[in-house]
């Protein structure tokens, strides 16, 4: 069933990529509203990788399947040794965010 005229994107070739891309930039321009400047700041992005080893380990022994989780493992221990450096958060270059919510299991490596 469609609910609009036309072919759906995935059955088709983009002809006219940066036409495409401009009508959808305007398209989610459009729909942008500032915060309040009263807004609560999400904890949960810009944190280094560390802070979700928890979190990590527990989808990795729920859903990995067992022949890529050691790869997988090795990836992400990779990547939590290495500092912490500044986050590219809402297109604004910022200083990471300070997790506020350590898990009561893993201590924040920040």
């Amino acid at each position: 069933m469609t609910w609009i005229p036309g072919e759906p994107l995935d059955h088709s070739m983009i002809h006219r990529g940066r036409h495409a891309a401009e009508t959808l930039a305007e398209f989610l321009r459009a729909l942008h509203v500032e915060a309040p400047a009263d807004a609560p700041v999400a904890t949960d992005r810009g944190a280094h990788p560390g802070h979700y080893t928890v979190t990590f380990e527990n989808y990795v022994q729920t859903f990995a399947p067992e022949d890529i989780a050691a790869a997988l493992r090795s990836i992400w221990n990779d990547a939590v040794g290495h500092p912490r450096g500044p986050a590219h958060l809402c297109g604004r270059t910022a200083t990471p965010i300070q997790p506020t919510l350590s898990s009561p299991t893993e201590p924040s490596r920040a």
